[in-house]
């Protein structure tokens, strides 16, 4: 430092400066006190826990429906259980869902409201046992009902838990509703006969099925006026965002009986409140078509008006929870379009452009967990607009959670929000069970469990590969059909990656696929190939065509490429910071070009046509 500033006047200017700083910052001077429950140092990531001084004049916002027999910490593990009051008849269409927060809430648990007015976190088991002489000579059985407690979070630590209220059914085996609170006598049929013992038992676990994910009441209270937010401090305090769990609830953790419950609550209909949402637009069989997909909580047709034409859908049943519906209307390019579907006394609306265009913009990985990557994703719809792209060719992952329905169906309502360009969607690890096909309709997809299907825009010919099957065959026969269409260009759209710099190209299953694939890819009129499920971006064209993996566009769950030292690895941009890549198609050459959101360039590349 230069001497003139060792002087007293400037040390004393430094000293006053760094009290101001501190005193802008003094905790003491807030009138909720912080206290967390460990010491978050600066190298920590991970979940941030802590508890809150409140004062005693604070609002509490207690629940209408139900509550908690205690406050179930992150550190508890067991027997969850509660009560409930002012639900009338329609108790018996109800389920307590319980979650736990980890790096996302999870949901763990449904519990049934007994007429006893309690809840508890239970299982329900159909149980038939069989008696012979050998498995093959059976000549008794004998089935019966029981309940089981279900312990939740038997490790303990795994996060705050949460019990709301929605619509739920108990099914049995052949889709039959029971009453959880008179379950079925015990059946006998067929006789004992000498020499004959058990030899077997089946179970079957009573499935709960989500009729409706509005959530009718939350059993934990919360203070009215207050929450948390929370900062890091590097060079400057910065503030976390919101949808990266910068802002959370305090939650109240005291007792909370039946008389805290909000007096005269409104009354619960037996039947969730009909409702028409997740409009999704995809590109058609080929330009100037497009189908449109929507789901309901109702069996009853819809009525779709597009472009001054109606038409009237049926849904069917592809997963749990809903009924889908698909449909294709005829949309000619150069030309924007709103349209409704009605059923059941409700409508919803959606609008879509169709530009004549030859952009296109490829989007890694939307996986969307909460409002944060969601916020991202509208930005990428917003630019794809600007652009005038033709549409959205999305690489897989289009929401995170797969074991738990209850979040993916929040989690697609969110993808669905703002759409008003067609998105492609190539099937993902994280869409791989039947809530993909609930949600999309694939063109010339054979309708089987492999989502594999293609179409044709402007001369492009787009092939979109399920690589959740590694099913070379079945892939070579669908790329060799697809290309037999009349195109100029072909580009292969996979969603995991057959090059990348990262250890997951090694797994048993890519390398199947790679090896499997890439001699047809290399000999066949497909010009590159397009993959996602990375989340960084790379691109290779060693192995004789270009192979490029798109980066997250939202940024969520980054991973840094571990394997860059590959043979075949050219090009990795291991930045965390969400990305997009403009592909411009032209009659002889195909650039594309990765942005991040802030709009900086961070690749170019080009493919030319031989001849």
């Amino acid at each position: 430092m230069n001497a003139a500033f060792q002087d007293e006047k400037y040390q004393t200017a430094a000293e006053n400066a760094l009290a101001f700083l501190k005193a802008q910052m003094d905790a003491g001077d807030f009138e909720v006190q912080p206290l967390f429950k460990e010491d978050y140092d600066e190298d920590y990531t991970g979940r941030v826990f802590g508890a809150a001084e409140m004062p005693e004049d604070a609002t509490i916002n207690y629940p209408m429906y139900i509550c908690c027999d205690q406050f179930y910490d992150e550190t508890y593990a067991g027997v969850c259980s509660g009560k409930h009051q002012n639900t009338g008849e329609a108790a018996k269409y109800l389920g307590v869902e319980v979650t736990t927060w980890l790096d996302m809430k999870y949901r763990v648990a449904v519990c049934a409201l007994h007429d006893d007015g309690t809840w508890r976190t239970e299982t329900y088991y159909k149980e038939t046992d069989y008696y012979g002489t050998d498995e093959d000579t059976i000549t008794k059985t004998v089935t019966y009902w029981y309940r089981k407690d279900v312990e939740i979070n038997s490790n303990g630590k795994n996060g705050i838990k949460g019990f709301t209220l929605k619509y739920y059914d108990w099914l049995d085996e052949d889709g039959t509703v029971v009453d959880v609170d008179n379950l079925p006598d015990t059946v006998t049929t067929g006789e004992t006969v000498d020499g004959a013992t058990f030899q077997y038992a089946e179970t079957y676990t009573l499935k709960p099925q989500l009729r409706d994910d509005t959530a009718l009441d939350n059993a934990l209270p919360y203070y009215a006026d207050y929450a948390a937010e929370l900062s890091i401090l590097a060079d400057v305090e910065y503030w976390i965002p919101v949808g990266q769990g910068g802002q959370a609830t305090i939650y109240y953790d005291g007792d909370v009986t039946l008389d805290d419950l909000q007096e005269d609550p409104p009354e619960l209909p037996q039947e969730p409140e009909a409702w028409i949402e997740n409009l999704i637009t995809q590109p058609g069989v080929q330009e100037g078509e497009l189908l449109l997909t929507w789901t309901s909580n109702f069996p009853e047709d819809c009525t779709l008006s597009f472009n001054g034409e109606e038409q009237t859908v049926s849904g069917s049943i592809l997963a749990t929870g809903y009924r889908t519906y698909h449909a294709t209307v005829e949309a000619a390019l150069g030309s924007s379009y709103g349209f409704t579907v009605e059923g059941n006394d409700c409508t919803a609306a959606g609008a879509v452009n169709c530009p004549d265009s030859t952009v296109f913009l490829l989007a890694g990985d939307p996986q969307l967990i909460d409002e944060g990557d969601a916020e991202n994703w509208y930005t990428v719809e917003a630019l794809a607009g600007t652009l005038g792209a033709a549409e959205i060719v999305c690489l897989g992952d289009m929401t995170d959670a797969i074991v738990d329905t209850t979040l993916q169906e929040s989690q697609y309502r969110m993808l669905a929000a703002n759409q008003t360009v067609p998105v492609a969607a190539i099937r993902g690890n994280h869409d791989k069970d039947a809530h993909f096909f609930g949600h999309y309709g694939l063109p010339n997809a054979d309708g089987g469990s492999v989502a594999d299907f293609w179409y044709t825009f402007n001369g492009v010919l787009f092939i979109a590969l399920d690589t959740n099957s590694d099913d070379c065959d079945y892939h070579i026969s669908v790329m060799e059909q697809a290309l037999e269409e009349e195109h100029d260009w072909a580009v292969l759209l996979t969603h995991h990656s057959l090059y990348s710099t990262s250890q997951a190209c090694m797994t048993a299953k890519v390398t199947a696929l790679r090896e499997g694939l890439t001699d047809f890819i290399l000999s066949s009129d497909i010009d590159f190939v397009i993959a996602g499920h990375e989340h960084f971006f790379c691109r290779t064209d060693s192995p004789g065509k270009l192979f490029l993996t798109t980066g997250t566009c939202t940024g969520c769950k980054y991973c840094s490429a571990d394997y860059t030292d590959a043979d075949w690895s050219q090009v990795t941009i291991d930045d965390p910071a969400p990305m997009y890549t403009v592909m411009t198609v032209e009659d002889s050459a195909v650039t594309l070009e990765t942005y991040n959101l802030s709009g900086t360039r961070l690749d170019s590349c080009t493919v030319e046509k031989e001849g």
